[in-house]
C-alpha cells in the first residue's frame, strides 16, 4: 500500500495505491466530502483521476528500459445509478483495478473498473503510447534568487 505526497495531484485526492504492475494495478479514492456546492449532489469528475492512475501505472509497467510512457486518451464511463450509490456508501472509497487489454506494441491501452461497496459504477480506458527516453539529461538551470 502507499499512500502519496500531498502536493501532488493524486495526493491532494488522497489516492492510495494498493498494487502495481504490468498486469494489475488497483488503488483507491475516497469520494466523501466531494459534492456539488449548489446542488450537494456527489462530484464524479475525481473518478477520472483514478482511472487515469491505475490505467497509466498499468501502462507504464509495461514499458521498455529504454521507454517512456505518454497518456494519449482516457475515457470514463458512469453507470447511471453512480451518484446514488456514492451518496448511500458513505465514507466507502471507490476501488479501481485496470488490466491490460490486449498487447502492448506502439501504445497501449488498459482497461479499469470501478467499484464501490462490491457495487460496479463505472469503467474506463487509458491509451498511452511510448517514447524512446533521450539517455542522457541536460543539467537543470540553477535556481535564481529573488532581491528586493
Amino acid at each position: 500500500m502507499r499512500h502519496h505526497a500531498a502536493n501532488t495531484p493524486i495526493g491532494r485526492f488522497r489516492v492510495v495505491t494498493l498494487e502495481e504492475g504490468g498486469d494489475r494495478c488497483a488503488a483507491t479514492l475516497p469520494l466523501s466530502g466531494l459534492s456539488n456546492p449548489v446542488t450537494g449532489a456527489p462530484s464524479l469528475g475525481p473518478l477520472a483521476i483514478l482511472v487515469d492512475h491505475v490505467g497509466g501505472l498499468l501502462n507504464h509497467h509495461r514499458r521498455n528500459q529504454d521507454e517512456w510512457t505518454v497518456s494519449s486518451e482516457l475515457s470514463l464511463d458512469l453507470a447511471p445509478d453512480a451518484a446514488a450509490v456514492v451518496l448511500a456508501a458513505h465514507d466507502q472509497p471507490v476501488l479501481a483495478v485496470s488490466r491490460p487489454l490486449g498487447g502492448k506494441h506502439a501504445t497501449a491501452v488498459a482497461e479499469c473498473e470501478l467499484v464501490l461497496d462490491g457495487i460496479a459504477i463505472g469503467s474506463g480506458t487509458v491509451r498511452s503510447f511510448y517514447v524512446d527516453s533521450p539517455g542522457e539529461f541536460a543539467e537543470s538551470p540553477g535556481r535564481v534568487e529573488d532581491h528586493d
